[in-house]
């Protein structure tokens, strides 16, 4: 007879799924917001490229896991949008939007949704477009990340 998994793994198994859940969402949005922005942004030209991808992740607790991660490749710039774990200080999980030379943090809460860690507002579209736009005209900052 085969035992059943025990509790922690249950927890550890939904945590896992709400994770890859609130990532999905954003994903989505993400590219809601992407796609109708067009020319108004420099990176975002008719030949801008929404391509989305996964890749493994393996986490203390939850395990190895398959996530989304998303670029927008337009003429010299490509943001890319990665999961940097599920278990971030002070948030439930963190994704960073980066050109490799700037870029910026996007905390996920479950009570706020997701948040921008730089100015601590929520995640709208237009915040969303003034990062984005922000990272195509390549401002000079050393960091990658703040």
């Amino acid at each position: 007879m085969i035992a059943p998994p025990d509790e922690e793994a249950l927890t550890n198994q939904k945590i896992k799924e709400d994770w890859l859940a609130a990532l999905d969402g954003l994903v989505k949005q993400l590219k809601d917001w992407i796609r109708p922005h067009g020319a108004s942004c420099p990176c975002c030209t008719p030949a801008a490229e929404i391509i989305e991808t996964t890749e493994e992740m393996e986490e203390e607790h939850i395990g190895k896991y398959s996530m989304p991660v998303l670029y927008l490749k337009a003429k010299n710039d490509l943001i890319e949008l990665k999961p940097a774990g599920r278990f971030a200080i002070g948030a439930i999980g963190r994704v960073d939007m980066t050109n490799n030379k700037r870029g910026y943090a996007l905390l996920y809460s479950s009570k706020k949704g997701w948040i921008c860690m730089e100015n601590r507002q929520p995640l709208t579209k237009t915040l969303f477009l003034e990062l984005l736009t922000d990272l195509c005209q390549n401002r000079a900052d050393p960091s990658i990340l703040h």
